[in-house]
């Protein structure tokens, strides 16, 4: 997957690769924000947000602080040299997620199969097998 952010394509980076001293410059930015983000309180976050249901993510409450650490994550990974704050400043409409080609993608409406159905349900009538049993039997005619 990768982050499209305007004309800028960034390739996700994992948390464990934010330097200290970013880590440590993210806790005084995160303060004015509201929200003090502390090495603990970022792996809370992701562990809470990857733990939800996929339906559940983009509505739960941390969602925007943790895709904000992902982007500003990729953005200090990329070479840029920003704040947390001006690496999430930027309007929703402006950003596209870029599955890679192997990524699987959910259908839309997913449904489950009924019993029985598709190329390998088994028709065929009750009987049948019994008229099979009874002539595989040898035939006492001699």
């Amino acid at each position: 997957m990768h982050y499209k952010i305007g004309d800028a394509t960034y390739t996700p980076a994992a948390l464990d690769r934010i330097s200290l001293r970013n880590l440590i410059r993210l806790e005084a930015e995160t303060v004015k924000l509201g929200r003090p983000m502390r090495w603990g309180e970022l792996r809370a976050l992701a562990d809470r947000v990857s733990a939800l249901p996929d339906e559940e993510v983009e509505s739960s409450d941390d969602f925007p602080w943790f895709l904000g650490m992902l982007i500003w994550a990729a953005r200090l990974e990329a070479g840029e040299t920003v704040t947390f704050e001006q690496a999430v400043d930027f309007p929703m409409g402006d950003l596209e997620i870029i599955p890679d080609p192997g990524d699987e993608v959910a259908p839309a409406r997913p449904h489950k199969a009924r019993p029985d159905s598709g190329r390998a349900a088994v028709r065929r009538p009750a009987d049948h097998k019994a008229k099979k049993k009874a002539s595989a039997r040898p035939s006492s005619a001699a």
